[in-house]
């Protein structure tokens, strides 16, 4: 509760015209039980911002942030927290293409 709280307190703040949610899929597209818990969130976090949800598939996000940190021969590239920020991006940047699945 205090996340969220935290959450709405940041969205109030910025007051972003949508938030873009990663969907964990699995590897035929089907929803997983994450994915059900993620769009309950997304919800629960839409209503109290009334702010429009979108969600991206984020499978293999994390694989792909692995190789461009590969690729650009970085010494962290095993630190989970520098992978799930690049993956985060790699999601956003899939929003921007409009591969959104909402």
């Amino acid at each position: 509760l205090d996340r969220l709280h935290a959450l709405c307190s940041l969205i109030d703040c910025e007051r972003p015209a949508r938030i873009v949610v990663g969907l964990p899929l699995d590897i035929n597209g089907d929803e997983t039980v994450m994915s059900k818990e993620i769009r309950a969130f997304a919800d629960t976090l839409k209503k109290a911002t009334c702010v429009p949800v979108c969600f991206v598939d984020e499978s293999l996000s994390s694989v792909e942030a692995g190789a461009i940190l590969r690729f650009r021969k970085k010494k962290d590239r095993r630190n989970k927290e520098i992978i799930d920020r690049i993956a985060a991006c790699v999601i956003l940047e899939a929003y921007k293409k409009g591969l959104t699945c909402d």
